[in-house]
């Protein structure tokens, strides 16, 4: 049952908290931390005054997967008390696993019916396009971003690969309007072309490769809609260089070097390689319990004259900000306990996916999401050989931790559909309307 206060419900209130705090988290923290914050009070008024159910149902693969990432928090938490040296950089360490387990546990509770996840979408849809087609223009015209998440083409790149499945499973699956799916198909794929930045492509042409593979078998896929979108593609490609005075074929050209310059390791790849030789120096020092992330600075000014002196920076280089690898960066934070914890629940929510993807019986209805969930699963496990989803838990990370908790929330059982119940309450104010019992028949997309 959907509990009313005052002709607003608060189960509806807590889902667009959420929704506007996924959406709006590239843009700063305060954001979702604010989101986040209405959402849970919105839960907690409703189990103090109807008993209503605090935390989402899951199925037994997504309650081991909870119980992996527990652990890691856990871990993370017990790690860094040794090594942080402060509460300050103790709780800035630790509060990464924390963080995923609030907005995955908050997915589960708050977007586990297909009209939630409706409606979630059409929230996160509408103020991400908008964004998308802000930065392919910052991007293009190499303006300085004003957003603060967005200051570089390493961030804009992850982020385009993190929003990109988002898009096209909208495209492929829900959308009926043909303008739509053009718009949703070309500005995801155009903000990935515009990172300039090769880690994103490859990271992209997976996840397309997943969801085209599905999307053909489900037969969603209409070819005439990926030729009107390459039309489109290459007709804002050329227009955008000629608006920007030959700015974007340039830098195609300098991105296109880097890719084929195989014999020069610096070039190749942009310096990461002395950030990861430099990360693999210190994570040898504490392979066990790590470092803790938020002292990676520090340590890497700890060890500056070594690393000079073995070759692996030279004298006249930055300190880097993070290790620019998800494997390395969870191994420097809670060593090597921490880094498999992490991908154990990788591997079992890809698993969870690739089950319900190959079952008979999974309805037709949850299809897409799961198709979302592995392809950006297998995504982040590509993309983070060369960057980090959890350095990023300040703006993008949230995203991924979203949909990766709907995945969850999915259930595997045939005759169980992995959803909360709220217990039915003997009261006259109480509505016995239930906003997320619609079919997805009845519930049409509003693209």
């Amino acid at each position: 049952m959907i509990k009313k206060i005052a002709g607003f419900n608060y189960e509806s209130l807590a889902l667009f908290a959420f929704a506007l705090a996924t959406s709006f988290t590239v843009l700063g923290p305060v954001f979702h931390y604010t989101g986040w914050g209405i959402a849970l009070l919105a839960l907690i008024y409703g189990k103090i005054k109807y008993n209503a159910n605090l935390f989402g149902a899951v199925d037994k693969s997504s309650k081991c997967i909870l119980g992996i990432l527990l652990l890691y928090l856990v871990w993370s938490m017990f790690a860094n008390a040794f090594t942080a040296g402060s509460f300050y950089y103790w709780g800035k360490s630790a509060s990464v696993p924390l963080e995923l387990l609030i907005s995955i546990t908050l997915a589960i509770r708050l977007l586990n019916k297909e009209a939630g996840r409706r409606k979630f979408a059409i929230v996160f849809l509408t103020i991400n396009t908008l964004i998308v087609i802000g930065l392919i223009i910052i991007e293009a015209f190499n303006i300085v971003s004003p957003l603060h998440g967005l200051l570089n083409q390493n961030i804009i790149g992850l982020y385009s690969v993190i929003v990109m499945p988002v898009f096209f499973c909208t495209a492929f699956w829900f959308c009926k309007n043909s303008l739509c799916r053009v718009l949703l198909l070309s500005v995801s794929s155009l903000l990935i072309i515009t990172s300039f930045s090769s880690g994103p492509l490859l990271t992209a042409t997976l996840q397309g490769i997943i969801i085209i593979f599905y999307a053909i078998r489900e037969k969603h896929l209409d070819f005439k809609l990926l030729t009107k979108c390459f039309v489109v593609l290459l007709i804002s490609l050329i227009g955008l260089n000629f608006i920007s005075g030959d700015k974007v074929l340039p830098r195609f050209k300098q991105e296109f070097e880097q890719i084929f310059a195989i014999n020069d390791t610096d070039s190749f790849t942009s310096k990461r390689n002395r950030a990861w030789s430099a990360t693999f120096f210190m994570i040898k020092q504490r392979p066990i319990l790590g470092h803790g992330r938020a002292l990676f600075n520090k340590r890497y000014d700890d060890n500056l004259q070594a690393f000079i002196k073995n070759d692996i920076v030279k004298a006249d280089e930055i300190i880097y900000a993070h290790p620019h690898s998800m494997y390395l960066g969870s191994l420097f934070d809670s060593g090597v306990l921490g880094l498999v914890l992490i991908l154990l629940a990788f591997i079992f929510s890809i698993r969870k996916a690739w089950i319900l993807l190959h079952r008979s019986c999974t309805k037709k209805e949850i299809v897409p999401w799961a198709v979302l969930g592995l392809s950006l699963l297998v995504g982040q496990l590509l993309y983070g050989i060369i960057g980090d989803i959890f350095e990023s838990r300040n703006d993008i990370a949230p995203i991924f931790w979203a949909f990766w908790g709907i995945l969850l929330s999915l259930s595997i059982n045939i005759n169980d559909d992995g959803l909360t119940h709220t217990p039915v309450q003997q009261d006259e104010d109480i509505t016995k309307e239930t906003s997320c019992d619609y079919s997805p028949v009845q519930i049409q997309s509003r693209c």
